[in-house]
Formats: structure tokens, sequence, C-alpha cells
């Protein structure tokens, strides 16, 4: 049995929404929330649809005020502009991808990097994981 790691993304520029669309239907992948704090939902998931350089993804996308909707399944969304205030934990998130490209050295991942939660599946609590070049 294939253990499904859940991953949250920390800002849905570019970067974050190619990372969601690559992980989309992974059978070890399950993308369960997004935190971006530019443009809401509805723009969220006009972008996610609507790629300039990759063109429209085929994926049914709907939106409300709290969440995405991915071909019928439900991401959460939340505004928050310090990625320490999201409780990814919470969320049952067990891989935070840092997308947003704000917080690119040692000093500004440091906050992000040691609120690692309490051990969650296989002793680890959320791990992050930083998807922009280092600074």
């Amino acid at each position: 049995m294939t253990r499904v790691t859940r991953v949250g993304i920390n800002g849905f520029g570019r970067v974050g929404r190619l990372a969601l669309r690559a992980g989309w239907g992974r059978n070890d992948l399950a993308l369960v929330h997004v935190n971006e704090i530019k443009g809401g939902t509805g723009t969220g998931a006009h972008l996610l649809e609507f790629d300039s350089v990759h063109g429209r993804w085929a994926m049914p996308i709907a939106s409300n005020e709290h969440n995405l909707a991915i071909d019928g399944r439900r991401l959460g969304w939340s505004d928050v502009s310090e990625p320490t205030d999201v409780d990814w934990e919470g969320l049952g998130v067990d891989v935070a991808l840092e997308c947003s490209g704000k917080f690119r050295t040692g000093s500004t991942l440091k906050p992000h990097l040691e609120r690692g939660g309490s051990a969650g599946p296989g002793g680890f609590g959320v791990r992050r994981a930083l998807a922009a070049p280092a600074a």
C-alpha cells in the first residue's frame, strides 16, 4: 500500500500553480491546502486553469471564498502573510512547499523551518521544501 503524502503550498504564483499541476493525480500525493495573499480563490482558480505558457488545464476548477475545488476534490485556502501562521499541522499537511519566492534566505526561512510541528506520520512533523532559487 502506498503512503499518501499530504502537501500544502505557500505561494500560488506560477511556481506554486505548476507544482500543484505537476502533483495532481499522483497516487502518492494529496494536495490539500494553498496559502496565497494576493487575489483570492477566484483569481487563483482562473490562473490555475489558464497558463500562458502551458496552456489551459483540462481539470474542472471551481472556487468559493474558502476553497478551491479541482475535479470535485476540495483544497483549503488561506491568505495569511506569514506562513508560520498557517496551521499546517492542524490541516494534516506532511510537506509544505514554499513557493512564494519571499522566503529564500536562511534568516527568512528560519522561523518557517523551526515551526515543524509535533511528530506526524514517520515521526517527522511537517516538513518544508523550498521551491525557489536560494538567495
